[in-house]
């Protein structure tokens, strides 16, 4: 873990589209229904007809589950004014992201990480077996380095015949955000906090344990660090404006890249939707994970 990291990482680690699950902005309050309700329809299966937004669907059998996020503008990063903001989230300034793309539903669970490990014969370290805290395999996958998720999208691609990656941090924050504004994507920040995040001791539950955001999206915020694609830079100045990611840092080299989501079982500040932190590639924590996108 870098020094120039934010104080709360240390903090952390102390302590659908109409068929699927949707928040609806109602008063300025987000009302969604569980990831995993009654009443959802089943993810599809091939076809670029069901490619709209909002649409879930799966590549295959053991693809992830994926939904279609439409093109859209936001203002990315947070304002002066914003509680627990940190400088790394400066300058705000607005992306626009002229395409759909798609993005897991959920982080990638311990399950799908276990298939992957088993048919690629990927040598990852054993720790994303035993993260340090009890799961199964409807848990985010735990313990996995920058390097063992981008041999995990190698390996997707490859069985699925699509294009996987990884997020670049401006997709994940507009994704999060889902059209909100607010510090908090669920708009009533800590008088709702576990309502919408995992408040266990361990900071970590089941993936879909809660309300989905208006883009059908699970688990955003709360639990596990989920790795970009992006380089780490200690802020937001000559960022891309276009939603794509940043691949070069330091004379060509991208040592470290970029997080976001997470918080743990922190408080509300922890789980805003501009929160960012910085890791080397090869870095493994308890607390990082990861979702898979998907180019259209």
């Amino acid at each position: 873990m870098r020094l120039w990291q934010s104080s709360h990482l240390l903090l952390q680690r102390i302590r659908c589209p109409l068929a699927i699950a949707v928040g609806l902005a109602i008063g300025g309050t987000v009302l969604g229904v569980g990831c995993r309700g009654s009443g959802q329809s089943p993810p599809q299966q091939g076809g670029r007809a069901q490619r709209r937004p909002g649409a879930a669907f799966r590549d295959c059998d053991e693809c992830p589950e994926m939904v279609v996020v439409p093109a859209g503008s936001f203002m990315m990063g947070s304002p002066p004014s914003e509680f627990g903001r940190v400088y790394n989230e400066s300058p705000q300034h607005r992306v626009t992201i002229d395409y759909d793309f798609a993005i897991g539903k959920f982080p990638v669970t311990r399950a799908e990480y276990a298939r992957f490990a088993a048919e690629s014969g990927y040598n990852a370290d054993y720790h994303w077996k035993e993260p340090g805290y009890l799961q199964n395999g409807n848990y985010p996958a735990g313990y996995v380095s920058w390097d063992d998720v981008k041999a995990y999208v190698r390996w997707l691609s490859d069985k699925s015949g699509s294009k996987y990656r990884l997020p670049s941090e401006a997709e994940y924050e507009y994704a999060e955000r889902a059209g909100t504004t607010t510090a908090n994507w669920w708009r009533d920040g800590a008088d709702a906090l576990c309502s919408y995040v995992e408040c266990s001791d361990d900071g970590i539950g089941p993936v879909g344990s809660h309300p989905a955001n208006a883009f059908g999206l699970c688990d955003m915020a709360g639990g596990v660090h989920e790795w970009t694609e992006d380089c780490w830079h200690r802020n937001h100045d000559g960022a891309p404006t276009d939603g794509t990611a940043r691949t070069t840092w330091w004379f060509g080299r991208c040592d470290d890249h970029a997080t976001r989501g997470g918080g743990g079982g922190g408080p509300a500040w922890l789980h805003r939707s501009a929160i960012r932190q910085g890791y080397f590639s090869d870095d493994r924590a308890n607390i990082s994970g990861f979702r898979v996108a998907r180019t259209l």
